[in-house]
């Protein structure tokens, strides 16, 4: 270990350095916002800090910057990452004594977690831009047995030979630059063959949007990283989780790269599988990736909002369960009116700015929809205690999407149940959202036997269950729908049928103890005249009040509930699954298309009128008669 003295010589003999840093990036901007109007374009862009402004906000960030890290959990989340990456063996993946650079080293935490994985003395270079960083990196690291060498300098020109590092990590650094693929060209330039490279960068999320504002930093999407690192000739390049905690895991993203060709490091990681396990981790789609045979699936993706003809097929990454997940084999999924308003953006303007935080500004965070399925679980995590291969399993994936693929990973203590088995995996796969959402709702209203409910929309996918699951629940059922569709809602159980194309049901004199509006087309006005006093309005489409609802609720005693999420649970499935197995409730299905056809089925979704449940079928016919 070097004096702190010998440390400072190193970076205070460079400290010249600061006026060779190139003055060209100073000039570039980095990207805020982005959005097509037709054929204009409105963009935000922000002036990317000079090096020395860069250098004086560190400085003065300096003092505090080792409590600011503790207080948020970054040292064990660094920790948490360098275990679940290296493990038990980080010496065979890194060598004996492995040579470590340390990029934009600030106080030294992640080089500090380092140290606590690898128990055993390794060779670290660090370089930062701050001298004052580097002073408290000094101060950290010096009790610790590594042979350490701090460099004051730019990442973008690292002051060393090539392939000399065994690992080169970087933490909240590249994010800053314009473009941060000139400082990963450095990083993997002094990288030796087969080495890893490991950048963790802030996530674009709503925490990391302060960070964005403060710092003048990109936000950085999972697939935006993964590319960032493809771009330098990587390979095995995933983006893993990071920590254990949420706030973690919200604010950042990491990415682990290998740069290619080392005979010796590749066989001793195919032998213990650690890499292995990277090369055969979910990838985001929509970026050149790199693929071994036998690990893609079909699936449809969307790199961008709009109508139905953004939905492309293409082939991607196979996903690989983790510990405690299930890998699905999908035969059935859906088109829900969720998939239609992800799709295409339709939010109410009230909830737009949420939700363009929630599902990506520029372009759609999770590139495969989907938002229920059934199939047969394929493989499982050691964990898994819950489920075994060869199980029928129908689940939601609201949270997640990705049910428009061929296979689907989800843990075990998701809302995955066992398919009921006296019906198709395609009538199976009708069931998570509609049926669980209706449920939800008559839950919530606390529907007693004997009250009256009105179904507004009573044909549709959460209509049809809500007339049925009202109809076990004891309630006295009135549905509402089109003339063509009359008959089919009597064939569910409902009392009483009005056609709203020929007769106002406001108009008839009757009153509701519950009215469920299930796709928002009827009079607010005309449920309020129609509702008990004490009665309970639900509507599951609009998320927030308008001023006439607001005005309801302070002025009289009735209830609204409006729309939200119902919770993904398994138990409210396993509830589903008995109903049906008794021949209480069934799924509707209108139309039923093949994967490759999945525009057509969202057109016909578009416009508003199927009847039921709209199925996308993966599999083979003869497999739906069995199980």
């Amino acid at each position: 270990m070097q004096s702190t003295k010998q440390i400072k010589e190193i970076y205070t003999n460079d400290r010249s350095m600061n006026k060779s840093f190139n003055i060209r990036y100073t000039e570039q901007t980095i990207p805020v916002f982005a959005r097509w109007f037709g054929s204009w374009q409105i963009s935000v862009q922000r002036k990317a800090f000079s090096s020395p402004e860069l250098t004086h906000r560190y400085d003065q960030a300096a003092p505090g910057w080792g409590q600011m890290l503790d207080r948020f959990g970054y040292p064990r989340a660094y920790a948490t990452f360098f275990r679940r990456v290296l493990g038990e063996e980080a010496l065979e993946i890194l060598g004996a004594q492995p040579h470590v650079l340390d990029c934009g080293v600030g106080t030294g935490a992640l080089s500090s977690a380092l140290v606590g994985v690898l128990r055993t003395p390794f060779k670290l270079d660090a370089i930062d831009i701050s001298p004052n960083m580097l002073e408290r990196a000094n101060c950290n690291l010096r009790d610790t047995d590594l042979e350490v060498t701090l460099r004051l300098g730019d990442v973008r020109e690292l002051p060393y030979e090539d392939g000399v590092f065994d690992l080169t990590m970087t933490a909240h650094v590249l994010e800053h630059l314009f473009d941060p693929r000139v400082a990963l060209n450095e990083m993997v330039r002094v990288l030796k063959p087969g080495g890893l490279l490991i950048a963790c960068l802030t996530r674009r999320s709503a925490l990391g949007m302060f960070v964005h504002l403060k710092w003048r930093t990109h936000g950085v999407t999972p697939a935006q990283a993964e590319s960032w690192l493809r771009a330098t000739g990587l390979e095995n390049v995933h983006c893993l989780s990071f920590g254990d905690r949420a706030f973690c895991r919200q604010l950042s993203v990491v990415c682990v790269g290998r740069k290619p060709h080392l005979p010796r490091l590749r066989s001793k990681l195919q032998t213990r599988g650690r890499m292995d396990s990277f090369a055969q981790a979910p990838q985001q789609v929509g970026v050149n990736q790199y693929k071994s045979e036998g690990s893609l699936m079909k699936a449809i993706v969307y790199t961008k909002y709009g109508p139905p003809e953004v939905l492309e097929l293409k082939e991607v990454e196979k996903p690989t369960p983790k510990d405690n997940e299930i890998r699905i084999k999908v035969y059935a999924t859906t088109v829900t009116a969720a998939d239609f308003r992800v799709r295409s953006f339709t939010v109410p303007l009230s909830f737009w700015f949420p939700a363009r935080i929630g599902l990506g500004f520029r372009k759609p965070k999770k590139p495969i929809l989907g938002m229920e399925l059934a199939g047969v679980v394929e493989s499982v995590g050691k964990d898994v205690k819950l489920f075994q291969k060869g199980d029928p399993v129908f689940a939601a994936t609201l949270m997640s999407f990705g049910a428009y693929a061929e296979y689907k990973c989800l843990p075990e203590d998701a809302a995955v149940s066992i398919k009921p088995s006296n019906i198709t995996y395609e009538e199976a796969a009708a069931l998570p959202i509609g049926a669980r959402t209706a449920l939800h709702y008559l839950r919530k209203a606390n529907i007693q036997r004997g009250q009256k409910i009105l179904v507004y929309g009573a044909s549709g996918s959460v209509g049809t269950y809500a007339v049925q699951l009202a109809k076990y629940f004891g309630a006295e059922v009135t549905g509402v729908c089109s003339t063509t569709n009359l008959e089919m809602v009597k064939s569910l159980g409902a009392d009483k049928v009005i056609d709203y194309t020929k007769e106002d049901f406001s108009q008839n004199g009757e009153t509701y103890d519950v009215i469920f509006e299930a796709v928002d087309k009827s009079s607010f006005s005309a449920c309020m005249r129609s509702l008990k006093k004490q009665g309970i309005y639900l509507n599951i489409t609009v998320p927030l009040p308008a001023m006439r609802m607001l005005w309801t609720k302070m002025t009289s005693s009735k209830k609204l509930l409006l729309g939200e999420n119902s919770p993904e649970n398994a138990k409210d499935l396993s509830f589903l699954k008995e109903l049906v197995e008794a021949g209480k409730i069934k799924s509707v299905i209108d139309k039923c298309y093949p994967l490759e056809q999945i525009v057509e089925a969202h057109r016909y979704v578009d416009k508003g009128h199927k009847k039921g449940n709209v199925v996308i079928s993966l599999a083979e016919s003869e497999v739906n008669a069995s199980a």
